[in-house]
């Protein structure tokens, strides 16, 4: 795994924790977002939305932090960062659906 990422955003920040509270191994690619790095080769290349964090996983690459977490979570159970989904049960009848 390697994680492209810039050390001073909060949403990057977000995939370094959860990574680390997952106990999983993975390279720190530093992107400077103050600089423009993200909007230059060789990451532009990499990063068709050109965000960051952005993860990569053999051919895959996630960026958004939220989606990061939700493929960690889904990936790598335990432990779980999100809460459980609850699936509602559709209703014949109007007055019980909340």
């Amino acid at each position: 795994m390697r994680l492209h990422n810039y050390f001073r955003s909060f949403a990057p920040f977000r995939g370094r924790i959860a990574l680390e509270l997952k106990g999983l191994s993975y390279e720190y690619i530093p992107i400077h977002i103050a600089k423009g790095e993200h909007k230059k080769e060789p990451y532009a290349a990499l990063s068709a939305d050109t965000l960051v964090p952005m993860l990569e996983v053999d051919d895959e690459k996630l960026s958004q932090s939220m989606a990061i977490i939700e493929y960690l979570d889904e990936t790598h159970p335990v432990p779980a960062l999100l809460p459980a989904v609850q699936k509602v049960q559709p209703s014949a009848y109007p007055e019980n659906q909340a």
